[in-house]
């Protein structure tokens, strides 16, 4: 039951389930935790959007209505505005801080 419903954008209410017979699951997995992404630019400003751990990185870029050729970095590694990956999966939780940068002019 791992990621049963890995991509599901919406869900009932599932607290009521009685899973006390599945042996291997991620339940926490199972219901859709809001994230409140900090996105923080070289130029100062700031800019939180609010997604959940099953929205896809590039969904996230869509929502917040980004230029998409920022360059975004996690961690210090270069996160793609197109990435299909979900949040839960980059390790994208509540509160955690994207550096955006602009690139120069050439």
């Amino acid at each position: 039951m791992e990621k049963i419903f890995l991509g599901c954008e919406k869900l009932p209410d599932i607290s009521r389930w009685d899973t006390s017979h599945i042996c291997n699951s991620s339940l926490s997995l199972l219901k859709p935790s809001y994230i409140n992404t900090i996105f923080t630019f070289n130029n100062g400003f700031k800019k939180n959007i609010i997604g959940d751990n099953f929205m896809t990185f590039s969904n996230l870029i869509k929502k917040s209505e980004f230029n998409t050729n920022i360059i975004f970095l996690y961690n210090g590694k270069k996160i793609d505005p197109n990435c299909n990956e979900f949040l839960i999966d980059l390790g994208i939780f509540n509160g955690v801080n994207i550096t955006c940068i602009f690139p120069r002019d050439n």
